[in-house]
């Protein structure tokens, strides 16, 4: 049997510099792993079969026409699976929580910033 030999995703300059960014904001990078946990801890998890793969481009401010690479996650409620963009999705403590996360974690998972 021939040896399967995998390349590593390489980042590019925009992913790096969207890295360097968001580190200088005082966001946290972790792995796909713990970014899907830190949701779990408050009730959140992701319907997978909605991944996006895209291009997220900053439209204004300072950052006006800085793009990266981006995977793009659907939050649903882990006990009833109602989507956390529904209008009778809960709007309590744990959304709260849930708003919170998104402006201060990220992953990197294939060389895409994943956010919700």
């Amino acid at each position: 049997m021939k040896a399967v030999t995998v390349k590593p995703i390489m980042m590019n300059s925009a992913i790096l510099n969207e890295i360097e960014y968001r580190t200088a904001q005082g966001q946290r990078q972790l792995t796909i792993a713990q970014y899907l946990y830190e949701y779990a801890t408050i009730g959140y998890t992701f319907d997978r079969s909605c991944d996006t793969q895209g291009i997220a481009r900053y439209m204004s401010g300072g950052r006006a026409g800085n793009s990266y690479p981006c995977l793009t996650l659907y939050p649903i409620q882990a006990d009833d699976k109602v989507s956390a963009w529904n209008v009778n999705a809960r709007r309590d403590a744990n959304y709260e929580a849930f708003r919170m996360l998104r402006n201060s974690i990220f992953a990197v998972s294939m060389g895409r910033i994943v956010e919700v």
